[in-house]
């Protein structure tokens, strides 16, 4: 009978792995708690309590951590029958003598093997959920250093780390700074010329090599808008240099546009417009958040650029009285400017 038994719960455990492979955990468990607590029940039975089978049952809440989430009531129901069994085969022990005679040596030697079994399967358990964990935390702190490395290209490092601490809102007031919008000059006949892949291709490069000068000169990237590109210097951390920084990028950004213009077979060219002053400085939104200037810096900057020249640097009075000792420039006069009126630009034109 027991070597029919054995037979019987192979199969019932094979079956349990079976189902379990079809993603049907639930049916797994019960069915390898069910089979685990009938054998124990039949050898305990047959070869008496000293054999020590009935230490199997002890196994019984480990299996159940194998249940799916939310299955508390059935996890609990399965441990208290699990412990309702062991208490019932030590009361039948102890009224009923065992189906068969086995010899107090035999006896002890099952006893001592069926303890070595369990404290064996007991410790592998506790080895894969201990592994399984930190698999899950390894995986977790990569998906939390993706949102992390998400969070630092969407926001500045600084603000980001204050948005993570706190669920105040960001402002902050910063009184000298310097602000830049570059124009691409042609990029709408370009994009009638071109396929969408080609043309998003080529704007993400000229981006790409103004997000590598950004970086190199320690400027904060905004935004862009269409084919338009914003950065900021002085922003979020002070900047002594901060003039001084925008000029070199608007050089450079120059110098990447007469790269790349040729390549495309096309004419374009960038236009740049430079203000320096006071900005506020903060994050907006919930959903989509950015990062953004706002003042009267901001609006002279981009009217700047708009009313600039293509292939030009037009910056105002205020940034060339903080870069004339170390940049030449061009007089361009008075500029009627759309909602502030005559003002005083001037064209940069190298480093001294």
């Amino acid at each position: 009978d027991l070597v029919r038994f054995n037979v019987l719960s192979i199969a019932a455990f094979v079956l349990a792995m079976l189902v379990n492979r079809r993603g049907w955990h639930l049916a797994s468990v019960i069915t390898s708690v069910l089979e685990l607590t009938v054998h124990q029940a039949l050898c305990v039975t047959y070869l008496g309590w000293a054999s020590g089978f009935q230490y199997y049952l002890l196994v019984i809440p480990s299996i159940t951590n194998f249940l799916p989430e939310g299955r508390n009531v059935i996890k609990v129901t399965l441990v208290l029958l699990s412990g309702l069994a062991y208490v019932a085969l030590s009361h039948v022990s102890q009224t009923l003598p065992p189906a068969f005679s086995v010899p107090p040596a035999t006896s002890q030697w099952l006893h001592d093997v069926n303890i070595v079994a369990v404290a064996g399967t007991l410790g592998l358990f506790a080895f894969f959920f201990n592994r399984a964990a930190n698999l899950a935390e390894e995986r977790l702190d990569v998906e939390h250093q993706k949102v992390e490395d998400l969070l630092h290209s969407i926001l500045p490092v600084s603000i980001a780390r204050r948005l993570q601490d706190s669920s105040q809102v960001i402002a902050d007031a910063f009184p000298a700074a310097t602000v830049l919008f570059a124009d691409i000059v042609g990029f709408t006949t370009l994009s009638l010329q071109t396929n969408p892949t080609d043309l998003v291709a080529t704007l993400n490069d000229i981006f790409t090599r103004f997000d590598r000068l950004a970086d190199q000169y320690g400027l904060e990237k905004i935004k862009t808008i269409g084919d338009a590109y914003m950065v900021a210097a002085g922003v979020p951390e002070a900047m002594p240099n901060h003039a001084a920084a925008m000029a070199d990028f608007a050089l450079g950004a120059m110098a990447e546009i007469e790269k790349v213009a040729p390549l495309l077979g096309n004419p374009i060219r960038l236009r740049i417009g430079v203000h320096s002053g006071p900005v506020v400085a903060g994050v907006i939104g919930k959903k989509k958040f950015i990062y953004d200037l706002w003042g009267e810096t901001v609006n002279r900057a981009s009217r700047m650029e708009s009313h600039g020249v293509p292939g030009e640097i037009q910056v105002t009075d205020a940034t060339k009285l903080l870069l004339e000792d170390a940049f030449v420039f061009e007089d361009r006069g008075m500029v009627a400017i759309k909602g502030i009126g005559e003002t005083k630009a001037w064209l940069l034109k190298s480093r001294k």
